[in-house]
């Protein structure tokens, strides 16, 4: 019965598509962190992003190529976030959000370029 529990919270807290933290599971980490962080006195920087012109490249491509295509952005920025604590999720749509607890300004913004750098190797055409 623990096992099952254990089991049913981790999906619903995962993004089905792209196996990672869903927007429920970035809410809830979201509270935690900057309460944490808040007592500590600590930084927590927050990355949002969107994927350009993503419906196009859907409605051009089809729902699977978008699918792969999330998942590909989705890894990129796993692959740019070591910490256990940091948290990749995806928001909503074509929408990403990473938590990064203990993070000034420059750790995000290098966080941040190391994504651009991840993403720009997957090299994903858009014809349109």
């Amino acid at each position: 019965m623990k096992r099952a529990n254990k089991e049913l919270l981790r999906l619903a807290n995962l993004d089905r598509l792209t196996q990672i933290a869903n927007h429920r599971c970035f809410d809830e980490s979201l509270t935690n962190e900057s309460l944490r962080l808040q007592r500590e006195k600590l930084p927590l920087a927050l990355l949002l992003s969107d994927i350009n012109f993503f419906k196009s490249y859907n409605d051009y491509y089809g729902h699977q190529v978008g699918d792969k295509c999330f998942r590909q952005v989705a890894a990129a920025m796993l692959q740019s976030c070591k910490r256990p604590a940091d948290l990749v999720a995806r928001y909503g749509g074509e929408e990403f959000t990473i938590l990064l607890p203990n993070t000034d300004l420059e750790g995000a913004i290098h966080i941040s370029q190391k994504i651009q750098v991840q993403i720009a190797r997957i090299a994903i055409p858009h014809q349109r």
